[in-house]
């Protein structure tokens, strides 16, 4: 009788108890298992994040606004104004005109209305006021990167209508140019392939172009005033 029973139990244990419990064991393994694959690929995801973003010193803007006073030296472009879009070039505009304080006669500002879809800027609109004379003036258009080309397009627009007696482009950063090249070309319809034109326009007549740092993602790039409110 308790023979029979300790086989039973022993039956029972290697036919039921014994799968269950390896089924058991094996879904941990496969919980664990995923969990791990996530915290992975989570990682990853913020290694590339990082690597489609281009970390600038607030050090090199100074070195490149630096060797950009250089460059507008050696071309003897002496501008009595600079003009800036509202945004990060504001900065580059203020330390051109400390080191140039004695050539430049003012900043005008062109407060800005940006339309963003993702992480591409679609429209922009600039103002600039009725009640600056620029004409006939030496103007350089200063801005921090030259990212989608739209904010220097339109900006140049704006200040041509006021007929300046020159007009020049400086920024310090830029996206790879073949990167933004393939960005446009990819675009079909007949407004979007217009701006293209525009877009290489704008590239090539580019007087000062000092861009050391490339960028080659389609992320914003992080400048340091951006991060630390400098």
């Amino acid at each position: 009788m308790y023979a029979s029973v300790t086989v039973f139990l022993i039956l029972f244990f290697l036919h039921i108890l014994l799968p269950w419990r390896i089924r058991v064991e094996r879904r941990k393994e496969e919980l664990n298992t995923g969990v791990k694959h996530e915290a992975n690929m989570a990682n990853k995801g913020k290694e590339n994040e990082q690597e489609k973003r281009l970390i600038i010193s607030f050090d090199q803007v100074k070195t490149a606004v630096n060797d950009l006073i250089a460059t507008i030296t050696e071309e003897e472009f002496n501008p009595d104004y600079l003009i800036v879009p509202a945004g990060g070039g504001c900065i580059v505009a203020g330390l051109l005109q400390t080191e140039m304080s004695g050539i430049i006669k003012g900043i005008i500002v062109l407060p800005a209305e940006r339309e963003w879809e993702e992480d591409d800027l679609i429209k922009i609109d600039l103002y600039i006021s009725p009640s600056a004379d620029i004409s006939q003036r030496k103007v350089l258009l200063v801005d921090d990167i030259a990212y989608g080309m739209r904010t220097l397009i339109s900006a140049k627009r704006k200040i041509n209508a006021k007929r300046p007696l020159d007009l020049k482009v400086a920024v310090i950063a830029k996206p790879s140019v073949s990167w933004l090249m393939k960005k446009l070309e990819k675009e079909r319809d007949e407004a979007k392939r217009k701006a293209i034109g525009d877009a290489i326009a704008a590239i090539n007549d580019v007087f000062f172009f000092f861009a050391p740092y490339e960028h080659n993602g389609p992320k914003t790039i992080i400048l340091p005033w951006k991060t630390t409110g400098i």
